[in-house]
């Protein structure tokens, strides 16, 4: 079996595809509609169709540049700030707790490195099982 990655243009036959193409689980992804409608502003942004013949079989968004906002470390200063900043602006709550999707290992690390705690309850939310962490303030 042989594919082919096709950027969108915007042509009459891709918006044609796309108009027929729906994915049934969005659970972790967002449609490609929704990518589209972000390309007009997003110019570090382009949706890659994948044909298998002449047939959409799936797509995604390409990020020309990461940007400032990940790799720096800023998630984990602000997770280690919250606590100072929860005591000063409410001081009234005594713990935080926050529930991260089991599958999104690189969150639960960091709030682990930050000092929250796994309580071991695990809920099942709207997108699966939840982890809730806890840390006393």
């Amino acid at each position: 079996m042989t594919i082919s990655l096709q950027k969108y243009t915007g042509a009459s036959q891709q918006q044609q595809l796309l108009g027929d193409y729906h994915l049934a689980d969005l659970t972790y992804t967002g449609s490609p509609q929704k990518v589209v409608a972000k390309l007009a502003h997003d110019h570090d942004r382009d949706l890659i169709l994948i044909f298998q013949a002449d047939q959409l079989v799936g797509a995604f968004c390409l990020h020309q540049h990461a940007g400032p906002v990940r790799g720096h470390g800023y998630a984990l200063m602000a997770m280690q700030q919250l606590p100072a900043y929860v005591r000063q602006q409410y001081p009234q709550i005594k713990r935080l707790i926050l529930a991260v999707n089991h599958a999104n290992l690189p969150a639960q690390h960091l709030y682990q490195r930050a000092g929250f705690q796994d309580t071991r309850w695990r809920p099942v939310g709207p997108l699966g099982v939840q982890w809730v962490l806890i840390k006393v303030l």
